[in-house]
């Protein structure tokens, strides 16, 4: 239930992105423009802060990674496409942070608890 629900975030972003671009609507606009860098923030701190990776539930398998890179990609090009430069560059970090985050994840070794 967990990926579907953060497809499906990654999902409403998106859309929010394009009515936002298209739908000329500014209240969209301004909330892009805060979510963006918050979300950028939160990337940061979960590639530079290793102890966050672990409390995060990073998605990790290979159909909900996908969907999410994709729309990452979309909103990256809708936001170029609309002349949106600074906020499509955030998008581009915020991928790249992904990746990283991701791969720190897969290489983590997987810690046995034991009962004694």
């Amino acid at each position: 239930m967990d990926k579907v629900k953060n497809n499906l975030l990654d999902l409403v972003v998106t859309i929010i992105i394009i009515v936002a671009i298209y739908g000329k609507i500014s209240g969209l606009k301004t909330l892009i423009q805060w979510y963006t860098p918050i979300l950028l923030i939160l990337k940061v701190i979960a590639v530079v802060n290793r102890d966050i990776i672990s409390i995060a539930k990073i998605r990790t398998d290979r159909g909900t990674v996908s969907l999410t890179y994709l729309l990452y990609g979309l909103d990256i090009l809708f936001l170029g496409i609309a002349g949106w430069w600074w906020t499509s560059a955030q998008w581009v970090l915020i991928g790249i942070l992904s990746g990283i985050s991701l791969k720190q994840v897969q290489a983590k070794p997987a810690t046995r608890k034991t009962g004694n």
